[in-house]
């Protein structure tokens, strides 16, 4: 069965936490990442800033994700007030940390 939107962003978030090389977190990443990226339309902005933080975390680049997490958020922070400030801050650390620049 394919993983939902939460548990992608738990899972990145637990790989990120694995205090391992970069070459064993990748295989898990990639994955996660490809299957986020076309779900990213469809996921709560908690779910998006958890997987940005993961990726930031992990120190792995992810501009195609980064990309997605960002179109999703601004038009999704714009559009519903409803935002927690928690993620809000997560996404903000995360592309701080990432060095990507922020929508």
């Amino acid at each position: 069965a394919a993983f939902d939107e939460r548990a992608l962003a738990t899972v990145a978030q637990a790989v990120a936490k694995l205090r391992v090389g970069q070459r064993q977190l990748a295989p898990v990443l990639c994955a996660v990442e490809a299957a986020a990226e076309g779900r990213a339309d469809s996921m709560k902005v908690r779910h998006l800033a958890q997987l940005a933080h993961a990726y930031a975390l992990a120190r792995s680049p992810a501009p195609r994700l980064f990309a997605a997490v960002a179109r999703t958020s601004v038009r999704r922070l714009d559009s519903d007030g409803t935002t927690d400030p928690q993620a809000l801050a997560n996404l903000a650390w995360a592309f701080a940390k990432a060095g990507v620049p922020a929508p």
